[in-house]
This record gives C-alpha cells, structure tokens and sequence, in this order.
C-alpha cells in the first residue's frame, strides 16, 4: 500500500510492464524518468502520475494496452506509436481520481505520416472566455468550453493533406451536456478563446457520440490534432433546427430522409456525397420551407452510389447565400461483388499466394511482424480492384505470426493473419 517510484538516469525500456498498485491515495506510481514499453502495457490498478516524463507505447498494435480504467490511468503525458490502419488507439488520462478520467481515443483512417501520438488531460482551462467562442457548426452555436479541462494532442508530424482520422472524447465526468447539442473544438497548441473552431465532422442526431448516454464525444474526419475539449450550445441562432437525418441503402438505391423542427430564412438544401470523408460532390438540390415553426419532413434518392463506403451530408443555403452543413451518414455499397482477401497456404514456410478481389482499386499492400514493423510493401496498380500473386519469403521470414493488409484508393483496408512454421 505505498506508493512506488519508477527512477533512472536515462530513459528506462522495458518489453512488458503491468501497474497493479493498490494503494488507495494517488499518486500510486510516479516516474522519475522517460519509461518506454515495447509490447504490453497492462494498467491494472493504480494511478501512474509522469510529471514532465512520458510513458511511451512503442507496439503498434492498437491491443498493445490493456486493462485500463478509471481506477488505472495516466496522469500527464502518454505517447502511443502508431501505424497504417483502422484501429482505434485508446490514452487512458486523467487526473488520479474515478471522477477525474478523462479517456481519449484516436480511430485511424489509414495515416502513414504519424508516427506516435502524445495526448495528456489538463484540468485548468488555459487562455479562455466564454464570451470569447464564436464557433457554429450548422446544427447549434457553440457558448460554454466544458471547464472540467481539455485535451492536448501532439503528434511527431501532421497528417498529409489527404489523411483523417476519428476524435473521441470521454463524457462521463463532464456535467451539463444535452442530447445532440455538444461536440468537440479544437484550437492550435497555445491558441486564445477566439481561436477554436469546430473539430472534424459531427454524426447526424442521434448518431454516435452526439448523445450523453454514449458516454463520449465524437468528432470524424480530422485533419490535424492539436488542443481539443468538449463543449455545447443551443440551436436558437442556426437557419434549421434538424431533428434527424439519415441514409439507407435500399434495394441498389440510397434513400435519404432528414426532418426539421424549425426553419428560418431557408433557401435550399443540397444533397453531398464522399468517399474519403474529405472531397464533397453535390447530388441533389431540394427546396426548403423558407420561415417555418412546424415540423417539415424531406427526401432525396441517390440513385447512383458509388461502389465500397460512401459519407452522405446535407449543405443548408439561406437567402442570402450563407450556408452550414449537417452531420453525415455512412452506407457501405457493394453491388454484389463478392470482396474477399485470400491467403493460401496458411500457415506456411513463408511462400505463399494472395487473391483479393475489391469493388475499389487497390494501392499498397503492407506485410508487419508482430512489433508491428513493417518487413515489406508495395505498391499496387490495379484499377478493377483485383490481385492475385506468389511471393517467397522462406529467406526472409522467421517463424512467427505475421499481418497483411492491403489498402484500396479510398481507404477500405483488407487485413489478415499469416501464421510462418520454418
């Protein structure tokens, strides 16, 4: 039950470490040095407090730490390497206390530009005024930077022009949010009040991470990370007040449907569509009600999709030419073409073939080791999004558990496992 220290000269590497300290006061761990941790992390139980020191996670792979809670967080600063994929990458901080966990996760879209993420929870709200935020995101008006803290978010390098990645931001400790009226903001490090700006794109209501009981915040499509916190708002000042809107894919077609509660001045709404999350194309113009206080019900029909993942939002246009945007919604299209990755045989001495057949084109394809370094990739040129060939590695590959993946134009991502018996 007492609390323990972590001390040495220079940086202290480890291949595992588990943090199970019972002691019922925080700190239960404190760093005197940099602790760096290349395959398991295990936050079991007790608090780990850093000071200006970082815990690092070298392993890639997102499973790399497990076991964290409330009751076993990281107080300061916790950086995570990261590699090209679709995982979701937790930092589990805080403040040392059940009532002051502040999770973050970072869901990756594919970024090959970052290479490791720093993220620590800071409880005061630095350079900030209420007064001062001006940020409208098509659905409410931002007023209140929730005071509970904020989130800093580093990375090594931004993301390239054309890369995203998901935002979350957990809730749970922070009082005052309403269904469907809070998001997430973010502002350059050591920006002003006046300096935050929407963070990514907002799902539509009633969409993940846009109600309290979800238990986070979420913000999809960012393109760079920086100062981020969770805030809220009203919809009194916004053209529309959107009840709901949603796509379904139906029988070869996308039907669109999206209801207001109210309406001011409202010109027209334009259907857009995506598939990078990033790059929108208008579909569809339908007519708005003008000034209404009633409930007012539309529909478009995308009679087109395109093949793979698809991102649909709606642009809302006043009189005056002044526009907002609403959530988006996501449908997935295959039109019947049986996608699948094919690795044979499997396990293997390391020569092997591999079939894959996509609705997207193909781009690169990535075999990693289980550290999750990268022991061959390339490029690939296949417009009809089909692959099929040998490759030995009987010289190259020890024995052991190995990962494919396989990138499509769009972002899709194909994965599997190879398991090499030498």
């Amino acid at each position: 039950d007492s609390k323990q220290k972590i001390t040495g000269s220079d940086e202290i590497k480890v291949y595992n470490l588990m943090i199970d300290n019972s002691r019922s006061s925080f700190p239960q761990i404190v760093l005197d040095a940099n602790v760096e941790v290349s395959n398991e992390l295990a936050l079991t139980d007790g608090n780990v407090k850093t000071g200006e020191d970082t815990l690092s996670l070298t392993n890639t792979d997102a499973s790399g730490l497990t076991n964290y809670s409330a009751q076993s967080h990281i107080v300061g600063y916790f950086k995570r390497h990261i590699t090209s994929n679709t995982s979701e990458y937790v930092f589990p901080v805080g403040e040392g206390e059940d009532s002051a966990y502040y999770q973050a996760a970072i869901v990756n879209r594919g970024m090959t530009s970052v290479n490791h993420i720093v993220v620590k929870f800071m409880p005061k709200l630095k350079r900030h005024s209420d007064s001062l935020i001006n940020v409208a995101n098509g659905e409410f008006t931002y007023k209140r930077l929730c005071n509970e803290g904020m989130w800093l978010i580093e990375p090594d390098q931004q993301p390239a022009a054309t890369e995203t990645y998901d935002l979350k931001l957990w809730i749970d400790n922070i009082s005052g949010l309403k269904n469907n009226l809070f998001g997430i903001m973010k502002r350059p490090k050591g920006g002003s009040a006046s300096d935050w700006r929407q963070a990514g794109t907002l799902t539509s209501p009633g969409g993940k991470g846009r109600q309290v009981e979800d238990g986070y915040a979420l913000a999809k499509f960012c393109t760079s990370f920086s100062e981020a916190g969770t805030g809220d708002g009203d919809g009194t000042s916004q053209p529309i007040e959107l009840i709901h809107f949603n796509a379904e894919l139906n029988d070869g077609k996308v039907d669109l449907n999206w209801t207001t509660a109210t309406e001011i001045n409202n010109d027209y709404f334009t259907i857009q569509r995506s598939t990078n999350g990033t790059d929108w194309h208008d579909l569809q113009r339908v007519e708005g009600a003008g000034n209404s206080s009633s409930k007012q019900t539309y529909h478009a029909v995308d009679h087109h999709p395109q093949e793979g993942v698809s991102y649909y939002r709606i642009k809302q246009t006043d009189f005056n030419g002044e526009f907002s945007h609403t959530g988006i919604e996501t449908v997935n299209y295959k039109n019947a073409i049986d996608e699948s990755l094919t690795i044979y045989p499997n396990p293997n001495r390391g020569v092997f073939s591999i079939k894959i057949r996509s609705g997207a084109s193909l781009s690169q394809m990535k075999l990693f080791n289980i550290k999750g370094d990268i022991v061959y990739q390339k490029q690939l040129d296949s417009s009809k999004g089909h692959y099929k060939n040998r490759f030995n590695f009987e010289a190259k590959l020890s024995q052991g558990m190995y990962f494919l993946r396989i990138q499509t134009a769009n972002g899709q991502t194909y994965a599997e496992r190879i398991q090499v018996n030498q």
